[in-house]
């Protein structure tokens, strides 16, 4: 049975529907971020009407409802769109990256070398890429992928976000040689800043100062959501023109 974690997680990441459910969270992603930025310039000829106010005096008054939006939106329209964008950025990597490294040039990541094939002697390779980067811890290590492929190491240097890092050791099975490396902290700044985009999403950067931060953005989301779409069906309600009856006179 699938644990209630893993569940959430499909459910956040892919909306329980594979890769077309990703790319429709991701664009959902963008689409918030772009009603953070629309919902600042709406609110900047208004700016005065700003309180502090983030709860409705009542749920029945559509002007109450719009305040409530406006005030939680403003209080909180940083970090809903740093999540929003990282989001969907992490979505549509690809196109970040290309943006990103366009943007911000500098050293790319070398793709994968040609390896032997055998099996991997895993103490002796971990303690290569060890002392390959001395300094940084290790996270994650996986057998090729396919024949031809190197193994690899993935390590966290001192200073990198990502929790299991995106600094990459590349090691030969046949004899646990190392072949080349990914060093993270000698990217270009474009992708060193796509890099900090999940640790910022997941709130896994900050301590628990930002994790209370990310779970109050996304508590935001939802009140943003609820109070917007109230206002929307109380005013359509009382647009809705009101049925008239004629009186049938008896016939004489």
């Amino acid at each position: 049975m699938e644990t209630v974690d893993g569940w959430l997680f499909e459910l956040h990441h892919y909306l329980l529907a594979g890769e077309t459910g990703m790319k429709v969270a991701g664009a959902a992603g963008l689409a918030g971020a772009a009603l953070v930025i629309t919902g600042i310039i709406v609110w900047i000829p208004a700016w005065r009407s700003f309180g502090a106010r983030v709860w409705p005096k009542t749920v029945t008054r559509r002007a109450d409802l719009v305040s409530s939006h406006r005030n939680l939106g403003m209080i909180t329209a940083l970090p809903v769109l740093v999540l929003c964008l990282t989001g969907g950025a992490i979505v549509f990597n690809e196109t970040t990256q290309k943006w990103m490294t366009t943007i911000a040039p500098g050293p790319a990541a070398p793709k994968p070398p040609k390896a032997g094939e055998g099996e991997v002697n895993w103490i002796r390779a971990l303690a290569a890429a060890q002392a390959q980067f001395p300094d940084a811890t290790l996270r994650m290590a996986a057998n090729p992928a396919k024949p031809g492929a190197p193994a690899s190491i993935r390590m966290k240097q001192p200073g990198e976000w990502h929790p299991n890092g995106r600094t990459v050791v590349w090691i030969d099975p046949v004899d646990e040689r190392v072949l080349g490396a990914v060093d993270a902290m000698r990217l270009g700044s474009g992708l060193r800043a796509y890099n900090s985009f999940y640790p910022l999403h997941a709130g896994k950067v900050g301590g628990l100062a930002y994790e209370a931060v990310v779970l109050l953005s996304g508590l935001a989301l939802a009140g943003l959501g609820g109070f917007g779409l109230w206002a929307f069906l109380i005013k359509q309600t009382r647009r809705r023109p009101a049925r008239r009856t004629l009186a049938v006179q008896p016939a004489e």
